[in-house]
């Protein structure tokens, strides 16, 4: 803040306090606070209400209270309270640092435990003889009721010191009043060097890792694509089981009840399980037949069997039309392009004619499309009855139906049950409902992985998803509908309802949910909240807690039963294959700290006190738990509170890997960012490659998932450096562009040799040349110091990434191209190619696209410089130039 001098009849004092005054309304605070009141009230949009700050805890003795700080203020000397002058600190911190509001308390917190270190430790200043013991005192104590007590576990980093808060600012917010003491003789390369060795010892992990948010169980994309994986294929086979057998068992025992006149929930429930596993009359205990005669037992089991085929077979088609063989086997059959545009255009195909709501008919999806690929000679030379056919075909091909034998339907259900059931320790109704829950609980984790949305924010119904006509020139020739949810987002709207869209294939997973569920249009979609339905309550649309449980709900299943593990076990990815041994090893850690287990936590935490927890899980308790704890739980005479038992499994939980939907939203930001290259997985691939930079913007308006988003970018820019250097030493790397090039420089001009060295200098190059990245079907845009003015999209030096085209791409000093970037690049320049081929255009305008095509043909043979798979596109770019060439010439 600028600051002004005020009138020579002012004080010192009072010149300083109307300064700080100044501040304080720029910052939020109420209108009736001033800097001499004890607390400060701070309002915000974003939050309900009001905070507040209680700065008398700056005058208790256990921070410091009773020092005053000589300062000088415009020339004069005068005397601050020590909490006079930590509201100094405080707000030179918020003037100085555009802190947002919700890091106020944390900066607020790290003062206090500045005053507080200097008590306890009795040191007039943090210096660098004692900063890393600061650290670790910051790590293990927390301000809490005007006290400093211990934290059982680290702050996260942002939480540490209120985001840009360190001791290095301190040291600049002290000369500017000229104060000794409370710091001295730190520089920043002094304070990251004892974080760093802080963050070593006391958590586990290095500097970097902490301030990227790592956490003991942190779930990246590498093993979280892998999850969605696997989720989304248990759920795409089993989906139209589950469906048929939720719809059956409900349907039969209404059925029965009508029919035989007798029977309750109860009686008729066991009896329908057991027909819809595939299970035999004859294996149900007798408490559960003794009130049926053998004839109506029969009966029931053979009705069951019946309305399953039916179910089962009406849901054959929408079950199966979305796979991505089918649409995979349309656009073969076709001949379209082997491209993300085809696979949504026949996936918007498919919707048109099996949805109920008529927004857009199926043949002016067609046309729209063909006239696009005619435009840029690729007409595929099939009409629309040719195209239905093909559809039809497919989808017949494809659909699974049972015929009306009831055999057949035990044999089908047998198998799918044995599958979705493995996990269950139950029996009969309990395993039945089990193995719908997995269903259910895979697709809801699919939905989370392509939304990345908090956990609160799913409790929509259909009814709250708005299908409209895509206007959008860009994509609308294939993607013909845009997908609205209307929901509240609490945490920044409140209770109003905002438009978020959400993909067409997302829509597909979230109505085959409502379907699995039995939702009613205006009930919550994605799970089914059994305990409201049962009785006959409306289900709560608050998501957090349905999510949060079944996020991980097919965890265990995945680590025994991922059908790629394998593969991934007997890879050359090392560190893949660590982490997922590591997964296997952790396992009956995770199993033990869930409370849904026959036993609950708490009871185990009790049997382990008394020495009766099986061996395998008292070693665990006994190798995470640390001596403090087990003092603790060794005391007989100290009765255990909730935050007892939060404590001890975070311990028995530290370093173990599982899903969280917050861990989602960090796989989300991390997968939009490496949409076009590498592998993501193939249903988040499906979901994303689609989709134009607007799309995430629009998710991007949203602060914490942008905050997400900044976050991943560091991640992928330093995998990405890291693979490409690595692969130097390969013969089959696939990169291209100029950014490849300065990497092979970097290689040749510092002698690397070792892996060691290649990985000292991709961090290097990682964390200290690139500013930004920015994904786009064609280049990866990865933005390196001093090269903004250079780049080819820059306006007055400052570069446009908003405004990327392969006329600026494919050329610039920022390219970064993969083997993943050869269909964007085939696709966006197709105009390029047409109008250099097009002999009755101008010469100065076929002169204008010539060097697009240039570039590409450049970028595309690097990329073949190991292979023959892009020989044929070569050709064609070459001869376009040819053509383009004579014409010239001949005009």
């Amino acid at each position: 803040m600028q600051r002004n001098l005020r009138s020579i009849e002012k004080t010192a004092y009072e010149t300083l306090i109307q300064e700080m005054n100044d501040i304080m309304v720029l910052h939020n605070v109420i209108d009736n606070c001033s800097f001499t009141d004890d607390k400060w009230q701070f309002e915000s949009n974003s939050i309900a209400g009001i905070f507040e700050l209680d700065f008398s805890l700056f005058s208790f003795p256990l921070f410091n209270g009773e020092k005053v700080y000589k300062v000088v203020c415009h020339g004069a000397k005068i005397e601050l309270t020590n909490q006079e002058f930590a509201k100094v600190l405080f707000l030179e911190h918020l003037d100085k640092s555009a802190t947002l509001y919700y890091y106020h308390r944390n900066g607020f917190n790290f003062i206090a435990k500045v005053c507080s270190f200097l008590k306890i430790y009795n040191v007039d200043a943090i210096d660098k003889n004692n900063v890393q013991d600061f650290y670790s005192y910051a790590f293990s104590h927390k301000v809490h009721a005007n006290n400093i007590v211990k934290s059982f576990s680290p702050p996260a980093f942002q939480s540490l010191s209120g985001s840009a808060l360190s001791l290095n600012n301190l040291v600049q917010y002290l000369k500017l009043y000229n104060v000794e003491g409370l710091i001295g003789g730190i520089t920043i390369d002094t304070e990251q060097e004892a974080l760093n060795t802080a963050c070593s010892t006391f958590l586990g992990m290095n500097l970097s890792e902490y301030q990227n948010g790592d956490s003991f169980n942190y779930l990246g994309l590498d093993i979280g694509k892998h999850y969605i994986d696997h989720c989304g294929s248990l759920f795409e086979e089993n989906i139209q089981y589950a469906i048929a057998a939720r719809i059956t068992l409900n349907e039969t025992i209404h059925e029965v009840q009508r029919e035989l006149e007798q029977g309750n929930l109860e009686s008729i429930q066991p009896i329908v399980a057991q027909a819809l596993m595939g299970e035999k009359l004859t294996d149900l205990p007798d408490h559960q037949v003794r009130v049926w005669s053998k004839k109506k037992l029969e009966q029931i089991y053979d009705t069951s069997l019946k309305n399953f085929i039916k179910n089962y077979n009406q849901f054959a088609i929408v079950a199966s039309a979305f796979k991505l063989d089918v649409i995979n086997e349309v656009i073969a059959k076709a001949k379209l392009p082997d491209r993300y545009d085809a696979q949504e255009f026949v996936r918007s195909i498919l919707f048109a004619r099996l949805n109920d709501k008529k927004i857009k008919k199926e043949e002016s999806i067609f046309k729209e499309y063909l006239a696009v690929l005619k435009a840029n000679d690729e007409d595929p030379g099939i009409d629309f009855k040719e195209l239905i056919s093909i559809c039809n075909k497919t989808l017949n091909t494809f659909k699974q139906t049972l015929p009306n034998k009831p055999n057949e339907a035990i044999k089908l259900c047998q198998k799918h049950s044995s599958r979705i059931c493995i996990e269950s320790k139950s029996d009969g109704v309990r395993k039945f409902k089990a193995g719908l829950n997995m269903v259910m609980a895979c697709g809801a984790t699919l939905v989370v992985g392509l939304l990345g949305w908090r956990r609160s924010e799913f409790g929509f119904s259909l009814n709250d998803i708005n299908l409209k006509v895509n206007e959008t020139v860009l994509d609308n020739f294939y993607t013909s509908l845009r997908f609205m949810v209307n929901w509240t987002v609490e945490k920044t709207s409140g209770k109003t309802k905002l438009d978020r869209e959400i993909t067409q294939y997302a829509y597909i997973v979230i109505d085959l949910l409502a379907k699995l569920n039995e939702s009613e249009s205006n009930l919550p979609a994605i799970y089914f909240a059994s305990k409201s339905r049962s009785k006959g309550t409306t289900p709560s649309s608050d998501s957090s807690m349905f999510i949060t449980n079944l996020i991980d709900y097919a965890w265990p299943d995945f680590i025994r039963n991922y059908s790629e593990k394998e593969k991934i076990l007997n890879s050359n990815d090392e560190q893949l294959k660590i982490d997922f041994e590591k997964l296997e090893k952790d396992l009956p850690i995770y199993i033990l700290c869930q409370t849904n287990n026959s036993q609950s936590f708490i009871t185990k935490i009790e049997l382990y006190r008394n020495g009766e927890l099986p061996e395998l899980e008292t070693k665990i308790f006994d190798d995470k738990l640390t001596l403090k704890t087990k003092k603790m739980l060794n005391d007989a005479s100290i009765e255990l509170i909730p935050s007892d038992i939060t404590k001890i499994r975070s311990q028995l939980l530290q370093d173990v890997a599982y899903p969280t939907p917050h861990a989602f939203r960090h796989i989300w930001a991390e997968a939009a960012l490496r949409r076009y290259r590498g592998d993501i997985g193939k249903f988040i691939r499906a979901n994303f490659k689609h989709l134009d930079e607007s799309f995430f913007m629009a998710y991007l308006r949203d602060k914490e998932t942008s905050a997400f988003y900044q976050i991943a970018k560091r991640t992928v820019i330093k995998d990405i450096v890291r693979q490409q250097l690595l692969s130097l030493t390969n013969n089959d790397r696939i990169f291209a562009g100029a950014f490849d090039h300065m990497l092979t420089k970097a290689v040749h001009s510092t002698k690397v040799v070792s892996h060691e060295e290649y990985i000292a200098l991709s961090n290097k190059i990682s964390e200290e040349r690139i500013i930004n990245i920015s994904p786009r079907p064609w280049v990866t845009c990865m933005l390196r110091v001093n090269t903004e003015r250079f780049a080819k999209c820059s306006e007055d030096g400052v570069p446009q990434p908003h405004k990327a085209e392969p006329k600026f791409c494919l050329g610039c000093i920022n390219a970064n191209i993969s083997e993943g970037n050869y269909n964007g690049i085939m696709f966006y320049i197709s105009t390029d190619i047409k109008a250099c081929r097009n002999a009755a255009l101008p010469n100065f305008i076929r002169e204008m696209h010539e060097p697009v095509v240039r570039d590409a043909l450049k970028r595309i043979r690097e990329l073949a410089r190991n292979t023959d798979k892009y020989k044929e596109f070569i050709e064609h770019l070459e001869e376009t130039l040819n053509i383009s060439e004579q014409l010239n010439r001949a005009a």
